[in-house]
């Protein structure tokens, strides 16, 4: 005879590989949903994001990532280095972006160098402020 309620939740056996019955695939990949809503609320508290729009940025932004990435890993070897410091990303903004967006990245990414630089350099810090809080 049946039983009513809950299904029983299937067990992993000693020895079993694989997901199980009722299992979902994990996803893998980037997910900055939760750094954009950050952002997003640091300079417009007011505002909101539908979900449709912040899998867009969520794209956009990774698509960017992994340009940019690609370019410092050939200028990386270009340069036979093994190691990708700020300099070689600011090397692949620059031939990655336009004038004016390149120089405003730059002029940024360096001010958080910067600042990252300073704030690990106290110490004692709580991870959870982080060191990025614009100061505007």
């Amino acid at each position: 005879m049946r039983q009513r309620g809950r299904p029983k939740t299937p067990v992993r056996r000693p020895g079993q590989v694989g997901r199980l019955q009722g299992q979902k695939n994990k996803k893998h990949g980037m997910d900055l949903r939760r750094a954009i809503y950050h952002v997003v609320r640091i300079y417009e508290p007011e505002f909101s994001i539908k979900k449709s729009a912040m899998d867009v940025m969520n794209s956009i932004i990774i698509d960017i990532m992994k340009g940019l990435q690609k370019e410092a890993v050939e200028i990386m070897e270009l340069g036979k280095s093994k190691l990708m410091q700020s300099n070689t990303l600011a090397a692949a903004v620059k031939l990655k972006f336009p004038g004016t967006i390149a120089e405003f990245a730059d002029k940024s990414g360096q001010k958080a160098v910067r600042k990252y630089k300073r704030w690990t350099k106290d110490g004692d810090n709580d991870w959870s402020e982080g060191p990025s809080e614009p100061q505007d």
